[in-house]
């Protein structure tokens, strides 16, 4: 039987659910509701906005995809129906260095591998290593997941790392946290370079890679509007997740 993305059947759904019960034992309620059709879509490779409150688990969105992949890279008879890639690598567009950090911070729990293309980093492999560093991001054999600027995103470096058939066919989701930014921080000319980040998604990813929006602050309106004309969710081409803006109290959520 050839291999699918369908995983918002009942069959994907239930994979998901293993994944989650073996990689993560820890998160002994397993997904919330929301979380699981997120995820759902994100690995059936259709674009995801999803509005959620600081600490609902909005990370576990691009945590668990890289966790399937692996999951059945290493296990492919107990997951027949699904496609995979061996080294799966998510792309985390990020505000600050302090973002990006926690991200890899907590990744780390997680066993998957993390690395922030910021500026003391990239020194460190250039002057001090010597390595040639948008190569070994490009091979995809160190890092599953790569957090970066949008100055950085805008670089040669990137074009070159984008354009590398290694690093596109296993790239399978890029994120964009914090988006409501591309609004606040983009148009107001702070940093401008938000605003090219729809630019770089329409026009250098591959078709196939899911483009997912995450934020906790996007009313209905204008606002929300400007996102998605920005990243080009434009009628059915994306899935739309709203929950409220209220930080959830009393309970232990899968993490953020």
């Amino acid at each position: 039987m050839p291999r699918n993305d369908n995983w918002t059947s009942q069959q994907g759904l239930e994979a998901i659910k293993h994944v989650v019960s073996e990689c993560i034992p820890s998160w002994r309620n397993g997904l919330r509701d929301w979380q699981l059709e997120s995820i759902s879509t994100i690995l059936s490779r259709r674009n995801l906005f999803a509005i959620a409150a600081t600490g609902d688990g909005k990370s576990a969105l691009y945590t668990v995809p890289i966790l399937a992949h692996l999951e059945i890279a290493k296990n492919p008879d107990t997951y027949p129906t699904f496609r995979f890639v061996s080294n799966p690598i998510v792309l985390v567009i990020t505000p600050t260095k302090v973002l990006a950090t926690s991200i890899i911070r907590e990744l780390d729990t997680f066993g998957i591998p993390a690395f922030s293309y910021c500026h003391s980093n990239i020194t460190e492999y250039r002057t001090v290593k010597k390595v040639n560093l948008e190569k070994l991001i490009s091979e995809c054999n160190t890092w599953n997941v790569i957090c970066v600027d949008p100055e950085h995103l805008a670089s040669p470096e990137w074009s070159s790392i984008i354009e590398n058939d290694i690093f596109k066919s296993n790239l399978i989701l890029f994120a964009v946290d914090e988006v409501h930014l591309v609004n606040s921080w983009g148009s107001s000319g702070f940093r401008p370079h938000f605003q090219l980040i729809g630019n770089f998604a329409q026009g250098c990813l591959p078709a196939n890679v899911p483009i997912v929006a995450l934020t906790a602050t996007s009313p209905v309106g204008p606002e929300t509007t400007a996102i998605c004309d920005a990243l080009g969710f434009l009628g059915d081409n994306y899935h739309l997740i709203r929950r409220s803006n209220e930080r959830i109290k009393g309970e232990v959520v899968a993490w953020e």
